[in-house]
């Protein structure tokens, strides 16, 4: 074994000095141009203290540097993990360790659902995070249609709408909790978080417009919502979530919703409108196709959920 492998290793926040090379060693393995705007985007955490250096973890052996990972907390006790980067040549307990110490940092800090997004379910990454007892929760495909699939008149009125306001925070709760039952839709999610913070997390999605949270109606009944979004730097819309209770799928409301959405869209004159949706869920991809949309990326979701601190080995 080399003599710096045989040192202990220390896992612990970067120091200030040792953000760039943590940073570069993370995003190391991605191809150009990806690689430099992921560096970017990593350096710009740190400046504008977005994460605090809290949320970047190092290992050493002595003074050397042998692997890192980053986490970043977000509305509605989540945070985003990239998976830890290893020296060339270190051990995988090291890799280990740097996750761990990440899920005790960020159970101390309130979060209650790590996620990581991966190319694939499968190699070192994958591994690293299922050592760590993340789980494999679902494939998401990203989807995507322009104005060309926007309908040229209105979709019709078998559903009303009201926008999302204090007086109707309740019934949209009531909603989302009663659409958890039977989706096909990242059904491993159901129940880790409270509700309210699923919404907080969707109100700080892009740029939150009330208007564009849309509470569905059938005759008297709310039968089901939609909540847009919008992401000015991308000049685009998000269906953030879209979703109809038990009692009334089946009937092609679900595709009333989607092309609500797509007139909105295209009365605000966007060129864009996307969304993530569980690639299990084939009724819905039907949906959506029919609708115009096509897939353009897909990314597993690997998932910790966290309930108290968790030590380092």
């Amino acid at each position: 074994m080399n003599d710096w492998l045989a040192k202990e290793v220390s896992v612990s926040p970067a120091a200030a000095s040792e953000w760039p090379a943590a940073i570069e060693l993370l995003v190391s393995r991605l191809d150009e141009p990806l690689r430099s705007e992921q560096l970017t985007r990593f350096m710009e955490l740190d400046a504008v203290g977005t994460t605090g250096r809290a949320g970047l973890l190092v290992a050493r052996r002595g003074s050397r540097l042998a692997g890192a990972c980053l986490a970043v907390v977000q509305p509605g006790r989540t945070a985003t993990v990239w998976p830890p980067e290893l020296v060339a040549g270190d051990l995988e307990i090291t890799g280990t360790k740097l996750l761990s110490g990440t899920q005790d940092s960020l159970s101390r800090r309130g979060v209650r659902v790590a996620q990581a997004l991966l190319d694939t379910d499968a190699g070192i990454s994958a591994a690293r995070l299922a050592s760590a007892g993340f789980m494999h929760a679902a494939d998401l495909l990203f989807l995507v249609c322009g104005p060309d699939q926007f309908p040229d008149v209105h979709p019709g009125h078998q559903l009303q709408f009201e926008a999302y306001g204090p007086e109707n925070h309740v019934q949209l709760i009531d909603l989302v909790e009663r659409s958890y039952v039977g989706t096909l839709d990242c059904p491993r999610l159901n129940g880790i978080r409270d509700t309210a913070d699923v919404l907080d997390g969707y109100r700080q999605t892009g740029v939150f417009d009330p208007s564009r949270w849309l509470l569905a109606l059938e005759g008297q009944q709310h039968v089901g919502c939609l909540l847009l979004t919008e992401h000015a730097p991308e000049s685009q819309w998000e269906i953030v979530y879209v979703a109809l209770v038990p009692e009334v799928r089946g009937r092609g409301l679900g595709r009333l919703l989607i092309r609500h959405a797509q007139w909105l869209a295209a009365t605000a004159n966007c060129p864009r409108l996307v969304l993530a949706v569980d690639a299990a869920n084939e009724p819905a991809l039907r949906a959506y196709a029919e609708c115009g949309f096509v897939a353009w990326d897909r990314r597993s979701v690997f998932l910790s959920v966290l309930d108290s601190p968790k030590a380092i080995p």
